[in-house]
């Protein structure tokens, strides 16, 4: 799984390998004048985007975490439904 520099640390390294899950982080060179675009940066910026543009999970509404993880995994889903009806 790719993560931006948000994810660095012990705490989400350890529930990735408790997940079973291969944690990436995503970071470019160090840039020595100017802006330098990251590999992967834009995968990683437009998943988020497309999990924000779900009314409900842009806030965490729901009272337990399992509920709110649940309905991130279902507008994942329905992108993915969405882009199989496409090319079907």
């Amino acid at each position: 799984m790719w993560a931006d520099k948000g994810y660095t640390g012990q705490a989400p390294a350890d529930a990735a390998a408790k997940a079973g899950i291969q944690l990436q982080i995503v970071s470019g060179p160090k840039p020595a004048s100017g802006f330098i675009v990251q590999p992967h940066r834009r995968v990683v910026e437009r998943t988020n985007g497309r999990i924000n543009r779900h009314r409900r999970l842009v806030r965490q509404y729901e009272a337990t975490l399992t509920a709110h993880e649940a309905f991130v995994i279902l507008s994942q889903i329905q992108l993915l439904l969405r882009r199989l009806d496409r090319c079907g």
